[in-house]
C-alpha cells in the first residue's frame, strides 16, 4: 500500500491496478477505516482511500462553514489530480452522501456508485435527533457523543469480540479537530436536504446498502434512494447496525464486489 498527498492538500493510501475504486469513510472517521476493504478490492481494481476535508490528514480549511459541495469539488480535484477519468466510488455514511451529490453533478466521471449507510430524506424526528447529536458537540465537546455512536454503530457482541477495533475508533474520534469536526458534522446534518430532490439525476449503476438494525441510516432511507435512483437496487444485511462495513465486513465485501463484477461485465459486453 502506497501513500500520498495531492497539491491541495488531500491525502490518501492506494493499492493494487486496474479500474479505479475510490471509498470515502464517514464522518470523524479517515481513510484507516477502509485499511482491510483496500488489501481485499486492491485484487480486482486500483484502489483509493483518501481523507475528506477536516479529517486526518487532509486539510482543514480555515473557513466559517463548510458546504457539501466542498466536499464534493475535493472528490473532483482529487481524480483530476490523479488523471482518473472514471472510477467506481463507495461511499460510507457521510461519504455515501459525498458520493450522491458527485453522482449528481459529476455523472461523467462516475462508472459506479454504492451508497453503505447513507442518510436520505430524513423525517422530523431523525432531524430532531443528528440536531441533538449536534449541539451535544457544540455545548460538551466532540468527546460526549463517543460512547453513544459506538451502540449506535456495533452490537454487543461485535464489541466484545473486537474490543482493540473499537478502541482504535474511539481513539480516532478523539484525535478529531475539534473545529472542523463540527463543520463537517453540521453538513452531515443537512446535506439530505440538499440532495433529496435531485436523487433522481444520478444515472450511474447503485448499489444502496445498509444494514437490517442502522437506526441513523435506516431501512426505510435505503428504500426510498432506490425509488428515486433509476439504476438502483438495494440490499439489506441482517443483523447489522450502522457500522455494517466493519461489523459484516465478508458479507459486505462479497455484496459490494459482486455489484462491481456484474458491472464490468455489461461494459465487455457492451
Amino acid at each position: 500500500m502506497k501513500n500520498g498527498i495531492t497539491s491541495d492538500n488531500t491525502y490518501y493510501v492506494t493499492a493494487g491496478t486496474g479500474d479505479p475504486l475510490i471509498l470515502i469513510h464517514g464522518v470523524g472517521l479517515d481513510h484507516t477505516m477502509w485499511k482491510e476493504h483496500v488489501n481485499y478490492f486492491s485484487s480486482y481494481y486500483q484502489v483509493f482511500a483518501y481523507d475528506m476535508l477536516g479529517h486526518g490528514k487532509s486539510r482543514k480549511p480555515d473557513k466559517e462553514k463548510y458546504e457539501l459541495q466542498d466536499f464534493t469539488e475535493q472528490l473532483l480535484n482529487f481524480m483530476n489530480e490523479l488523471n482518473i477519468h472514471e472510477s467506481h466510488i463507495l461511499g460510507f455514511s457521510m461519504g455515501g452522501m459525498v458520493a450522491q451529490s458527485f453522482g449528481i453533478v459529476y455523472k461523467e466521471k462516475v462508472k459506479s456508485l454504492t451508497i453503505s449507510n447513507a442518510v436520505a430524506h430524513r423525517n422530523d424526528k431523525e432531524r430532531l435527533s443528528v440536531q441533538g447529536r449536534i449541539q451535544d458537540v457544540e455545548e460538551k465537546g466532540k468527546n460526549s457523543t463517543i460512547e453513544p455512536a459506538i451502540e449506535r454503530w456495533f452490537n454487543d457482541e461485535f464489541i466484545r469480540r473486537h474490543l482493540n477495533l473499537v478502541n482504535q475508533i474511539k481513539q480516532r474520534l478523539k484525535d478529531n479537530d475539534e473545529d472542523s469536526y463540527l463543520k463537517a458534522y453540521r453538513v452531515f446534518g443537512e446535506a439530505d436536504r440538499l440532495l433529496w430532490e435531485d436523487l433522481c439525476e444520478i444515472n450511474a449503476p447503485t448499489l444502496v446498502i445498509t444494514g437490517q438494525f442502522d437506526q441513523g441510516s435506516n431501512v426505510r432511507m435505503a428504500e426510498e434512494m432506490v425509488q428515486r435512483i433509476s439504476q438502483s437496487k438495494l440490499i439489506i444485511i441482517p443483523e447489522a447496525r450502522h457500522m455494517l462495513p466493519l461489523e459484516k465486513f465478508q458479507v459486505f465485501n462479497q455484496n459490494v464486489y459482486e455489484f462491481l463484477k456484474n458491472i464490468d461485465k455489461e461494459v465487455k459486453n457492451n
